[in-house]
């Protein structure tokens, strides 16, 4: 059975699946299971949220390792499919809002960014009063 929104395994027992702290080892296994369970699903999900295809990948990745801490640390173990994609839905926030500050930052051409003495170009406005002091023909 599947979830027709996000196309994900309904019903897939996380909780059972994940060793206890005591069997860390066997926590990378499950983790692998879990991310061939849900990785199809996360980056659609951050797909629609925004996210470019290949930084989409390197965000599902992040969620997995995530969750690969969550579980050797013997945090909770419930809803982990919730879990998995509230930190996706978090992280894409973040590479959104990290992304928007980038480019308001980022000059827009050479012209609009600073000159190699750290003074704003304004060169558009030296030749407009350079010009006024033609003479007209």
């Amino acid at each position: 059975m599947h979830d027709p929104v996000l196309d994900l395994p309904i019903g897939l027992d996380e909780a059972a699946a994940l060793p206890r702290p005591a069997e860390a080892a066997g926590a990378h296994d499950a983790v692998l299971r879990l991310f061939d369970a849900h990785r199809d699903g996360v980056h659609r999900y951050v797909r629609a949220l925004g996210i470019a295809d290949g930084d989409g990948e390197d965000l599902v990745q992040d969620v997995f390792l995530a969750l690969f801490h969550h579980v050797a640390r013997g945090r909770p173990r419930t809803n982990l499919r919730g879990w998995i994609f509230r930190v996706a839905h978090n992280l894409a926030l973040r590479h959104l809002t990290r992304e928007a500050r980038r480019r308001r930052s980022a000059p827009t051409s050479r012209r609009d960014g600073p000159s190699r003495r750290g003074r704003p170009r304004r060169t558009a406005t030296r030749a407009a009063s350079a010009r006024r002091g033609w003479p007209r023909r």
